[in-house]
């Protein structure tokens, strides 16, 4: 089934760090519908509910992902490391970062914050802001799990990479493109 109402607002479009949030406004006569049909619980008007409409993408298949890791375990072993250890400087080492100006006395709580988001999302502190010298300079790294399919496919170039250097054999690119193609 499915619900036509008119909006009672203008869409509010929200740009956030990883995506771009639509806000619609429902009319309080159709919420109940809604909650209803999506969440198969009864509505309940002191309740806020919100519905997020996203862009929709293809996510990479878990074999890509999963093959990932085979090879970072295997360079875990080879260069005697955890493979969280390998893990990390891989992504570090990426180029997938974004640079936030922080409040000095907010970096701290900023840098926990960021790092709960996953095993990878790591923060390096790259000095003041050269004209705000009560705020510094964050590089912030992001764990391959919120990767685009472009950057998932070059992590996994550059994980392939690495394995070459240290002698560990891998799929021939036939067989990599087409663990690649399963998801792109």
């Amino acid at each position: 089934m499915e619900i036509v109402t008119k909006l009672t607002a203008k869409p509010n479009v929200l740009p956030l760090y990883k995506e771009t949030v639509l806000e619609l406004k429902i009319p309080n006569e159709k919420r109940g519908e809604l909650v209803m049909q999506w969440m198969d619980e009864d509505f309940d008007s002191d309740k806020e509910y919100e519905i997020i409409v996203r862009k929709a993408r293809k996510k990479r298949s878990l074999d890509a992902n999963a093959y990932a890791w085979v090879l970072i375990s295997k360079l875990a072993q080879k260069l005697r490391m955890t493979a969280l250890e390998v893990y990390r400087q891989l992504v570090e080492e990426s180029g997938f970062y974004y640079i936030f100006q922080v409040e000095s006395e907010d970096i701290d709580s900023f840098r926990q914050l960021w790092a709960e988001q996953g095993k990878a999302w790591m923060t390096e502190d790259m000095g003041a802001v050269w004209h705000s010298p009560n705020q510094r300079n964050i590089k912030c790294f992001y764990g391959s799990s919120s990767y685009n399919k472009e950057q998932m496919s070059a992590f996994i170039d550059q994980i392939i990479a690495e394995c070459h250097d240290q002698g560990i054999s891998t799929l021939t690119p036939r067989e990599i493109e087409l663990i690649k193609g399963a998801w792109g």
